[in-house]
């Protein structure tokens, strides 16, 4: 599928260069309106984003109404979580009754695409943020998902943007940064703690500077090609 999706993209590439090549008024294919830099190794990277930027920001929409749900009542946050991931996938992945292997396949493909608050958090960390953090692993992880199906769990390691000044922090990281902040009350760490502690016992949570260098080389690309 990666071999297809690059051959696609060399394609266009060696298609809109031609067409710069045959008008070079305006720098773009067809009358398109996308401003090429120039050189073909830009351009290639501008012909990436494009390609890219339509799931990006369906998957940014879809953390935005997740993250929504975590303001609503407590008790229907778990079922108003899984049917915005269910309406997502059945429009967007062509599945209407996708099994629990294929909705955590769906979450852990996009894991560090699900984001919220302009693209800074991952959907995880906004749970913490609302206390809705047992409704969103407990209940949905744990209750819905791995408890029905043992061979699969959603991957916690989603990477996001959340340090103060822009770094990349796992949940985990983000975990630990909650039990640090004073201003957390003894119940909620007591909470936050134990998620953790599961986390790393079952989930294989780790925090960034953990993670595999070829995820976070993966990361930090992503990053520099948006």
């Amino acid at each position: 599928m990666k071999v297809l999706v690059l051959g696609i993209i060399l394609s266009f590439g060696i298609q809109i260069s031609f067409a710069v090549a045959d008008d070079p008024t305006d720098g773009c294919a067809g009358g398109c309106g996308v401003k090429m830099r120039g050189t073909p190794g830009e351009e290639l990277k501008d012909i990436k984003k494009l390609a890219m930027s339509s799931e990006d920001k369906e998957l940014r929409k879809l953390g935005t109404r997740i993250c929504a749900m975590y303001s609503g009542p407590g008790n229907k946050i778990t079922q108003n979580v899984k049917e915005q991931i269910l309406t997502y996938i059945k429009k967007h992945e062509g599945i209407a009754n996708p099994s629990v292997p294929q909705i955590i396949k769906f979450l852990n493909r996009n894991k560090n695409k699900i984001l919220c608050e302009n693209g800074t958090k991952s959907y995880m960390m906004v749970a913490f943020d609302n206390s809705a953090h047992e409704q969103l692993f407990r209940k949905l992880f744990v209750n819905d998902f791995f408890k029905k199906d043992k061979t699969v769990h959603v991957d916690i390691n989603a990477v996001a943007p959340a340090g103060a000044n822009g770094e990349a922090m796992t949940v985990l990281d983000y975990i630990e940064q909650q039990l640090a902040d004073p201003t957390n009350s003894d119940g909620y760490k007591k909470e936050v703690r134990s998620l953790r502690n599961m986390f790393v016992k079952y989930f294989g949570a780790k925090k960034f500077s953990e993670l595999p260098d070829v995820e976070r080389s993966q990361y930090r690309l992503r990053l520099a090609t948006k």
